[in-house]
């Protein structure tokens, strides 16, 4: 058997790479060239058997028996591959259709946005400093030809009976327009975390924004938010180059003309769904990936066994967080030496260490990790802007006590399988396999492992120099933990370690147990690579894995344990959601107690199922619901819960969510209350009464009431967190606020953010509400009870709810100690809290007892730009809830909220008129 001179030197494509490595593993050899003979090396009619069975499970070609005679060496069954590939549809300028479809990618994160809301969850921020001069209107110009260029920057994604599509729209009426901002130093890291966190309403609004914060002439930040429905890490690249070049054109007074993409990103969409096919086809791509992925993933773990300090939540509470580590530059060389060694990427050689360490942690030797392909394999898409990403499960699995040599053979062998069925979309892999689905897990793997490709700008943009800017933004976590490893880039030189960041579930894990485990993988990395060919029994973790709760999933306490059990009486309501089901299912009939998932459904089913119902019982439901409840039954119950609770279907009975139904009913632009201290807004049902008809009432309730949720948050915190949940109700302006004592700082704050983002504050009504910024007298002690002390009794606390208006008598014991905290939160952050300016006119009503404790309402004057009108009321604090106040108060705000909605009703004529 004879060993060629020179092994996959000659190697023309990826494919016949991995079919020479499989020609050298079919006969135990360390490598062959991609022209030797099957027959040649003793190939003999059961080893062909094994070829094409292995061939069949990596590549979506179809090679038969006879080929293995016909093209016996990898470079020609690779040419039977290629002719295989050639025959699906080609990747070209596509004829569009009346409704463009998603890409499976997009459909992916779309879900996810119906499951979750609008949010910044999905976002990628793009921050860096600029030092030296640099012209702002070129580089306005610059965005603006950036969007004409790439048709997903200006795309939006509307639905219809949940069905959604992208409607690419006109350049003309789409420019970001960089919005310029000067800012002090100080604020920079402020300024930038209140405008990162404000999610994108995909249905009317393009993809992108852009901020240049200004701290001097030659020093500014810019901040690029794209959301990731229409673009990924490998965007970036492209997204630099091109406003670069446009910018640098636009400075020197040159004529600029982009290069045209060869495909757009609508284009892609269409290629794509035609490339898979459909499932029931068994030959095409589609149905052959799934047969992969399901035999690959059969049996998979359900959940992998992790050290955390806490059991799964029904519902995940507390925002991502993460800490630091680094591998030592030698560990680094050893890890690289490794890679090449084994033919591996530095990616799959860090996989494979993280792999070693789960299963050290107690993961066992079947190990899910997560991972990202690029998946730019059409032509043309090197310089496109867009989401091709895919997500991937890699199994990681070994037997007895290997070395870590082996385990990376194994990675690597995962990972070549993967990438060979990488068209697969990860949500149909989920609902192939089927997995009990948690709304606090991550479905098939709980631990994603990725590399960080950078932000792709370089040192040198726009003819400054150019240097990573943090933004402070991690929203809720989509994984338990996340490993993310940046290698050093060209400038730091051979001495960088890898820089690595460790992301985690609060919900889960304390900070210090993290660290340790950030400890333990730096090292093991170091071991591991020092000596490859150890058995892994022989490395020992630093510290030992403690002993750890029972490890179950908490029962959603809103949610009791023995009503699914009950039968259901059959009921109109009942009656009309099966109906609602067997017609998404295209059922004949479908059973009260039948499960939605079980029966075929999907998550994009489930949106659709959502929408359906809407429209047949005029009744928001969350498309969480449908996970949490997949059967008629379930969700009939769910509906008696929260109509008993809130008289309308959405918020938790106990009132205590962060947004408080107050009254959803209107077709009108709505009015959104904040909170005093305590953090509750149940003082405004008594307004809400007084409200003129057809605006509906949103209130808005600080969050850890229940005792789950941050603590120590600044007012900007709160606000910033407060416009997002607005904007999942309204996604646009204009926008009508209201608050009460520390609430109209809230307010005014929500208005300084939401005029900065671009958006109209029509409304903005302070109800005997003042500001502190160190010069006013400290409002809350003249104002409210100081019960900012924790250890208050029951009874103290009682007395305290008692005295504030329409609240909580009726709040179970158990939630007063953590009402406490909130309340000792908010006033520590109204006085820290240093006030913006809004640019619009302000309602200030004044309680006469408050005026002569002290409290001046012209105080908001140096924080206001338009009108300040003050209307005065009489009694206390606590008193402008009587009924004579409140129609005093009530009769000015509804004489505004009715003024504008007619200028807007008049305004939106005017506009139907001049583009008719």
């Amino acid at each position: 058997m004879s060993v060629p001179d020179a092994p996959v030197h000659s190697l023309r494509s990826s494919s016949e790479q991995v079919l020479c490595e499989m020609f050298a593993g079919l006969f135990g050899l360390d490598g062959v060239d991609a022209d030797a003979d099957f027959f040649d090396l003793g190939g003999t009619s059961a080893l062909a058997t094994r070829l094409v069975g292995q061939i069949r499970t990596v590549f979506p070609g179809d090679i038969t028996f006879g080929d293995v005679f016909e093209k016996p060496t990898p470079r020609g069954l690779a040419e039977v591959l290629d002719q295989a590939a050639a025959a699906s549809p080609r990747l070209r300028p596509a004829v569009r259709p009346a409704r463009i479809p998603l890409s499976p990618g997009q459909s992916t994160f779309w879900f996810y946005e119906q499951l979750r809301g609008p949010s910044a969850d999905h976002t990628i921020l793009l921050s860096l400093k600029l030092t030296g001069p640099l012209d702002r209107d070129a580089l306005a110009w610059a965005f603006d030809r950036l969007v004409d260029k790439h048709e997903i920057l200006r795309t939006v994604f509307p639905s219809d009976q949940g069905e959604p599509h992208q409607v690419v729209l006109d350049p003309a009426a789409v420019r970001p327009g960089l919005r310029v901002a000067d800012v002090a130093g100080d604020r920079v890291c402020a300024e930038l975390s209140w405008r990162a966190a404000l999610p994108f309403d995909l249905t009317t609004e393009p993809p992108l924004r852009a901020w240049l914060l200004a701290i001097s002439p030659d020093e500014h930040v810019l901040l690029v938010s794209l959301h990731h429905i229409a673009g990924d890490g490998w965007s970036t690249a492209p997204l630099w180059r091109d406003l670069s070049a446009a910018y640098l054109a636009r400075r020197d007074g040159l004529p600029w003309q982009p290069q045209p993409l060869a495909v757009q990103y609508a284009d892609y969409s269409i290629w794509k769904r035609g490339l898979l096919g459909h499932e029931s086809d068994s030959r095409s791509v589609i149905a052959r990936q799934a047969r992969y992925w399901a035999q690959t993933l059969a049996g998979l773990p359900e959940e992998l066994p992790l050290p955390v300090d806490r059991p799964r939540p029904a519902r995940l509470t507390a925002r991502a967080d993460g800490v630091r580590f680094t591998v030592s530059p030698d560990a680094r060389h050893r890890l690289l030496a490794q890679a090449t060694a084994a033919q591996a990427t530095p990616l799959t050689t860090l996989r494979a260490a993280v792999a070693v360490l789960l299963a050290k942690l107690g993961g066992g030797s079947d190990i899910p990790i997560g991972g990202l392909v690029s998946g730019r394999t059409g032509p043309g898409l090197e310089d496109a802007i867009g989401f091709f990403v895919n997500t991937q499960v890699l199994r990681c699995t070994w037997e007895g006590d290997p070395t870590f040599e082996t385990v990376l053979a194994h990675v690597r062998q995962a990972e070549i399988g993967a990438y060979a069925n990488q068209d697969m979309p990860f949500d149909r892999i989920v609902e192939l396999l089927k997995p009990a689905r948690l709304p606090a897990r991550n479905p098939l793997f709980q631990v994603m492992v990725v590399l960080d490709e950078g932000i792709g700008a370089g040192r040198d943009l726009f003819g400054c120099v150019a240097e990573r800017q943090e933004v402070d933004l991690l929203g809720l976590p989509t994984f338990d933990l996340s490993f993310n490893f940046a290698l050093p880039e060209a400038h730091e030189g051979a001495d960088a370690g890898i820089e690595g960041w460790l992301g985690y579930s609060p919900d889960l894990f304390d900070r210090s147990t993290v660290e340790r485990i950030a400890d333990q993988a730096v090292h093991l990395i170091d071991a591991m690579t020092a000596s490859p060919t150890t058995p892994l029994s022989a490395f020992a973790l630093p510290w030992p894995v403690e002993a750890r709760p029972v490890r179950r999933t908490a029962v959603d306490p809103t949610v009791p344990v023995t009503a699914d059990t009950a039968p259901r009486p059959r009921t109109p309501r009942l009656d009309a959601l099966c109906g609602a089901f067997a017609q998404i299912l295209g059922a004949e009939k479908f059973g009260a107690d039948d499960n939605f998932f079980e029966l075929g459904g999907h998550s994009l089913m489930a949106v659709r199922l959502v929408s359906r119902i809407r429209s047949t019982l005029g009744t928001d439901l969350p498309v969480r619901v449908v996970f949490e409840h997949p059967s008629p039954a379930g969700i009939d119950r769910w509906l008696d819960r929260t109509e008993a609770g809130t008289g309308t279907p959405g918020p938790a009975a106990d009132g205590l969510d962060v947004v408080l139904r107050i009254r959803p009913e209107g077709d009108r632009t709505p009015v959104f209350v904040m909170p005093p201290a305590l953090g509750l807004s149940w003082c405004y049902r008594p307004m809400s009464r007084w409200l003129a008809d057809g605006f509906p009432m949103y209130g808005l309730q600080s969050r850890g009431i229940r005792g789950d949720g941050p603590v120590g948050r600044t007012l900007t915190d709160i606000a910033t967190d407060f416009v997002g949940e607005v904007r999942r109700i309204q996604p646009n302006g204009p926008y009508q606020l209201l608050g009460w004592s520390f609430g109209g700082n809230v307010a005014h704050a929500m208005a300084v953010m939401l005029e900065a983002a671009g958006e109209e504050v029509s409304m903005l009504a302070l109800l005997d509400s003042y500001p502190w910024d160190g010069e006013q007298t400290d409002p809350v002690p003249n104002v409210e009870p100081t019960v900012a002390d924790p250890q208050l009794t029951t009874e103290e606390l009682r007395r305290v709810l008692q005295a504030s208006p329409g609240t909580a008598a009726a709040i179970p014991d158990e939630y007063l100690p953590a009402l406490a905290k909130v309340f000792a939160n908010n006033r520590g952050a109204l006085l820290q809290h240093r006030s913006g300016r809004f640019g619009g006119d302000v309602l200030m009503f004044t309680a006469a007892d408050s005026v002569e404790q002290g409290m001046d309402p012209r105080s908001w004057q140096k924080f206001v730009d338009g009108s300040l009108k003050t209307v005065s009321v009489s009694g206390n604090h606590y008193e402008v809830f009587g009924p004579e106040p409140l129609a005093t108060i009530m009769s000015v705000v509804n004489a505004e909220l009715t003024a504008h909605h007619d200028r807007n009703r008049a305004r939106a004529t005017q506009e139907r008129g001049v583009t008719g």
